[in-house]
C-alpha cells in the first residue's frame, strides 16, 4: 500500500527578486511553488524538472518544506505575500484512477 502523497512548498533565493529565474519571470521569492509526488524524491525531482538548474548545475530553488506545515506558519503571508505561484503534480488524476 502506498503512503500518503508528498506535497512540498518550494521557495527560491532572494537573488531572483532582481534577476530572472531560469524557469522564467513567474518565479519570484515573494511566493512559493507547490509540487506533489508519491514520494519526497519524486516531488523534488518534479521541482527540479520544472524550475531547472542554475548555471553552476545546482537545483534552482532554495528550500522545500512540507506544504501543510509551511502554510500553517503565522509568518507565511508576510514572507511570501504573493502566495502560491503555481502547483505541479506527478500524482495520477482521480479521473484516470476511476477509468482503470
Amino acid at each position: 500500500m502506498a503512503g500518503a502523497p508528498v506535497r512540498l512548498a518550494i521557495t527560491v533565493g532572494v537573488c531572483y527578486a532582481e534577476e530572472t529565474h531560469p524557469a522564467g519571470d513567474w518565479v519570484h521569492p515573494d511566493g512559493y511553488i507547490v509540487v506533489e509526488g508519491q514520494t519526497w524524491e519524486q516531488a523534488r525531482a518534479l521541482a527540479r524538472a520544472v524550475l531547472g538548474e542554475t548555471s553552476t548545475g545546482f537545483a534552482a530553488f532554495a528550500f522545500d518544506y512540507p506544504l501543510e506545515e509551511f502554510e500553517a506558519r503565522p509568518t507565511q503571508s508576510r514572507y511570501y505575500p504573493r502566495g502560491r505561484l503555481a502547483v505541479f503534480s506527478a500524482l495520477p488524476h482521480s479521473c484516470l484512477k476511476e477509468m482503470s
